[in-house]
């Protein structure tokens, strides 16, 4: 098993109805979790698991340097 920890902040609005929130839900999260990977025959995924341990609303601040999507289309 492999373990990872990932730290991921985003800031924006959501356009459409989501895990997230309805359209139009302002979002400003900042948040840590660890992965939790077992493979098999290399690096193959047989399972892997997300955790999040922490957890900040409203934590982000500066200027948006970039604008894209928070969620890409399918």
């Amino acid at each position: 098993m492999a373990t990872t920890t990932i730290h991921e902040f985003f800031r924006g609005t959501v356009s459409s109805v989501s895990a997230y929130g309805d359209a139009g839900t302002v979002l400003n999260v900042d948040q840590y979790g660890i992965y939790a990977t077992s493979s098999r025959n290399g690096w193959k995924f047989a399972r892997r698991l997300y955790e999040p341990f922490l957890i900040a609303p409203g934590r982000v601040v500066g200027d948006v340097a970039a604008h894209r999507p928070l969620l890409r289309p399918p």
